[in-house]
Order: C-alpha cells, then structure tokens, then sequence
C-alpha cells in the first residue's frame, strides 16, 4: 500500500509549474489530486496525462477562478459536501508581477492580494471542518523566498505571501489540536514560466522533477542584487516538506532555496495525518 493511497489532496495552480510537480510527487505516493486552475488553463489535459500514467480517476480538473472570492467559496464548499472532504490542502497559484510601487492600481493591488492570499484563507476556511471531523490533515502554504529580501519591486507580491505566512501561524495554533498540521515552504527560484520574466539572459532549465540534483548560475538583471545567486532547483526536491507528511512541528516555515533552515513559528506540536 502507498503512503498516502485512500488520500485526497486539492492543489490550486495545479495545471503548471510547482503546482503540478506537487501534483506529479502526490499521485506517485498513492493520493487523489484535485488540480484547480483557471479555466484557460491546460488542466483539463494535465489532468488526463496523469490519469492515463497513474490510473482512471486518479486526478480531476476543477476550473475556477481564485479572484472570485464568493464563488470560490461556494464551489469549494460544494466540493467538500459532495465528497468525504480532503485530506490535504495545497494553496500554491499566485500571481507574480514586478513593477514599482507607484505604479500600482488600487485595483491591481487588491487583485494580487486576492488572489495570492485571500483565496487561500476561503480554501482554508470552507476545507477546515471536514478535516476537523477526521481528526487529521494537512495545508502547506506555498510561500516565496522573496519574503527573505533580494528582489525589488515586488511589493504587493512580497506583502501577499507575508499574509500566508501570519495565515499559516495562527491556523496552525488553531487547527493543532484537532490533529491537523498548518506549515508553509518558501521555494527557491525555480524556471517555471511564471519565473520567466526574471530569467534575464540566462537560457532556462529543463524542469526535471525526480533529480535530487541542484545547478545555480547568476542573473544579470537589476532586479536583483548583484551578489545574489538564481538557483534553480528540480520542483520535487525543493518542495519535499509538501510531500512530506510525517510527524513535524505545526506552523513551520520552511526555507528551501538552498539554505533548509526551518523557523519554528509556534510550540513544538506533534501530529499524525
């Protein structure tokens, strides 16, 4: 038996990049995955490819749109009441655009808090009780090593992922003793296309998924500090703390650009998933 077989898993942002490598790492210990993306997106067909690789049924396309917070919540809710509720919450999808501060609509800087950390307050909300009910569960939030400084004008970005990070502090007091593990990871720079725009001249990597390797090269580009390194790391090392649902501290904050140092951002709580 898997480790996680009999397990279910909605990952948001599933359709592409970290999202679906999370995916992908899920499926191949045992879970059902529920890839939620936009509407536009290839997740219907992302959804089909891992079917066919893992099994009929396996893994599920919802489309929805995160900036629609009342819908989101309904749809969400509806998914829980039609199912036995899920197991693992995944708050992965972001939006990522660099411009300075003054630049910035009102609109658009509502949009990205919205859609980056508002949503996953309402995932976590509406997905919550159901695990309440089980006893056990986990939600990892997706962060961003930008939250440690060395990129410029990515104020509303940044300022979103520093409200997964109170999110993920508080839930996690809250939720721990019911059995239920809240903890967050901050990517290093990885070459999936919403990274693009910060590639600069340097030619991107093939995303490897399995490769437990790591390769880091210098960007020149004045968005980030000269001495700064862009590293680039396989999706599923990196992100092992997401996969890895064994016994850990609740509310932690996990750094995996390279320097695995992990913030423990509450009492020291055990749990069983």
């Amino acid at each position: 038996m898997k480790e996680f077989e009999n397990k279910t898993a909605l990952v948001t942002g599933g359709a592409g990049g970290i999202g679906s490598a999370i995916c992908e790492a899920l499926l191949e210990a045992g879970c059902r995955v529920l890839l939620h993306d936009l509407p536009t997106s290839t997740g219907a067909a992302k959804a089909k490819a891992f079917c066919d690789r893992f099994g009929a049924g396996l893994a599920s396309f919802k489309p929805g749109d995160l900036s629609d917070l009342p819908a989101l919540k309904r749809e969400s809710e509806a998914l829980v009441a039609a199912t036995s509720g899920f197991d693992f919450l995944i708050n992965n999808a972001a939006v990522d655009p660099v411009a300075p501060i003054e630049s910035y609509s009102l609109d658009e800087f509502l949009a990205i808090q919205t859609i980056n950390a508002h949503a996953a307050f309402v995932l976590c909300q509406a997905l919550a009780p159901s695990m309440k009910r089980k006893g056990s569960g986990a939600i990892v939030n997706i962060m961003s090593i930008t939250l440690s400084g060395g990129w410029s004008e990515k104020v509303p970005y940044v300022m979103s992922k520093g409200a997964l990070l109170g999110l993920t502090r508080s839930l996690a007091r809250e939720l721990g003793p019911h059995n239920i593990r809240v903890n967050a990871v901050s990517p290093g720079a990885i070459p999936t296309e919403l990274e693009r725009k910060h590639w600069g001249t340097i030619a991107p990597l093939s995303i490897d998924a399995s490769s437990k390797g790591s390769r880091c090269r210098s960007v020149p580009t004045s968005r980030m500090s000269p001495r700064r390194c862009y590293t680039f790391f396989p999706l599923k090392a990196a992100l092992s703390p997401v996969m890895n649902c064994t016994p850990t501290a609740a509310g932690t904050w996990v750094e995996a650009n390279g320097r695995p140092t992990a913030y423990s951002l509450t009492a020291p709580v055990r749990l069983e998933t």
